[in-house]
């Protein structure tokens, strides 16, 4: 979800009448209403950090108070220091400050944050729209009715895509494999034939066990759900194993999701972890090959 709409949601809250009960009730919606990528700070402890705690305790009814006070606290600050450097003429204001009202309005431009987030896949689960709740049993009903070559799934996802209400991106996982389909939840029916994608487990290997158990492989399997590994031999100056990671939730047609939300991890030899990270940031052997 692009920072702007979050701005623009807050924004729009502010000016349905709020605006009208206290000043400084556009400033604190429009910050409020995007001040839970907050988060994002932690990326100045690493690509991996930010990875691990991006739409965290921020993006939770129990942070979002937190977030409000937060905001409100800033907003303050602001409006102290101006009415320090104004005027006496420019700083009195139309309209009384009344704190108690803001810090509620805060919390309700924090909340429109998370319910905005919970439309895609990423990970918010925290709200549900009615409207797209009953399209999204359909969608799992579909699935669920069905077996996957031969096999009966142990895990079943469905996740929306963008624009189109009633088309849904369906994962399934069985003992030995991951398939995709897409899902029409106004039929709803699944079409296996033209647009499913199986995936196969890879076995188990020391490599693998190593990279899993890398900082970034604890971080990436604890946030994804349908979690598929591939391991690559390397050759020339960086000899090991490059093992990828990706979830197979944003494993949609043309979506790129596996560049975005991606990773890998660099095993050597001696199974020993040598480099890490998200696809964001790209392994030595392919900068330097």
């Amino acid at each position: 979800m692009e920072p702007v709409t979050h701005f623009l949601t807050g924004a729009c809250m502010s000016r349905a009448g709020f605006n009208r009960k206290t000043a400084l009730a556009t400033l604190t919606m429009v910050l409020a209403a995007e001040a839970a990528d907050l988060d994002v700070l932690w990326g100045f402890k690493g690509p991996i950090a930010a990875f691990q705690h991006h739409r965290g305790f921020t993006h939770s009814f129990a942070g979002a108070p937190f977030v409000a006070a937060v905001t409100l606290g800033f907003v303050y600050l602001l409006y102290r220091w101006h009415m320090r450097s104004a005027r006496p003429a420019t700083s009195r204001s139309k309209q009384p400050v009344r704190w108690g009202y803001l810090y509620w309005l805060a919390l309700l431009a924090a909340l429109s944050h998370i319910l905005l987030d919970y439309t895609n896949a990423y990970g918010i689960r925290l709200l549900i729209w009615g409207f797209r709740d009953y399209q999204h049993r359909r969608a799992l009903n579909a699935v669920s009715a069905l077996l996957f070559q031969r096999a009966v799934p142990v895990k079943i996802g469905v996740y929306p895509y963008w624009v189109n209400p009633f088309r849904w991106h369906g994962v399934v996982e069985t003992e030995t494999l991951f398939q995709t389909v897409p899902i029409d939840s106004m039929v709803p029916a699944v079409d296996e034939q033209s647009e499913a994608h199986t995936y196969y487990k890879p076995e188990e290997t020391p490599v693998t066990q190593a990279a899993k158990a890398s900082y970034f492989g604890r971080v990436y399997l604890d946030w994804a759900v349908f979690p598929l590994t591939q391991t690559e031999a390397l050759q020339g100056a960086f000899k090991g194993y490059l093992v990828r990671f990706q979830d197979l939730r944003f494993e949609t047609p043309g979506s790129g999701g596996a560049g975005r939300l991606g990773g890998w991890v660099r095993v050597g030899p001696d199974l020993r972890v040598q480099e890490q990270g998200p696809n964001a940031k790209r392994p030595s052997s392919e900068v330097n090959p």
